[in-house]
C-alpha cells in the first residue's frame, strides 16, 4: 500500500506527537485524546456509523490550537488538569477533585501562563512543606516563665 510504518518506543500517541512535531504528518488518526497530552496539535477522529448495509464515516478535526483559544489551557496546564481529574499514568486523580476544582487549582498555582505542569503541582509540595517542615527554633527545655502575682480578686 505504500504506507510508511513507524515502531514507537512506548505509547503510539506519543511516538505520533513527536512525528507532527518533526512535520512529519499533518496529525494523528486515533480516539485516544491523550495525543494532545503528548505534544500533539491535530486528532483525526474516525466515526463509524453502521446502517443495514451501508457504513458511514466521519471524520472530525480536533485542533489544539482552537482548543486552547476557547479553553485557555496550553498543554502544561492540560497535563496538570489530567493529572489531578485521573489519566492512563495515574487513574483516578486526586479524589474527590472536579474539573471546576480542578481548573481553579491550576489557575491558582500558575504563575505563567505555560507554566510546566509539574511546577504548578510543585507548588503544592512547597505549601504543604510549610507544615511539613516549618522552620522553628530547637528547644530543649522551656525558659523559667517570671513570677506571677497570684493575689486573689474580691
Amino acid at each position: 500500500m505504500g504506507v510508511p510504518v513507524v515502531m514507537g518506543g512506548s505509547d503510539g500517541e506519543a511516538q505520533c506527537a513527536q512525528l507532527e512535531q518533526a512535520g512529519l504528518v499533518d496529525g494523528c488518526i486515533t480516539s485516544d485524546f491523550d495525543y494532545f497530552l503528548y505534544g500533539g496539535r491535530n486528532l483525526y477522529k474516525v466515526d463509524f456509523k453502521s446502517s443495514g448495509r451501508e457504513v458511514e464515516n466521519m471524520v472530525n478535526l480536533f485542533s489544539m490550537d482552537k482548543f486552547e483559544a476557547q479553553q485557555c489551557l496550553t498543554r502544561n496546564r492540560l497535563v496538570a488538569l489530567a493529572l489531578l481529574l485521573g489519566c492512563d499514568y495515574l487513574q483516578g486523580g486526586v479524589n474527590r477533585v472536579g474539573i471546576v476544582t480542578a481548573r481553579e487549582i491550576i489557575s491558582e498555582f500558575s504563575i505563567n501562563d505555560d507554566d510546566h505542569a509539574l511546577t504548578i503541582l510543585d507548588r503544592f509540595g512547597e505549601a504543604a512543606s510549610v507544615y511539613l517542615c516549618p522552620e522553628v527554633k530547637e528547644k530543649k527545655e522551656l525558659p523559667t516563665p517570671p513570677p506571677r502575682n497570684m493575689s486573689k480578686v474580691e
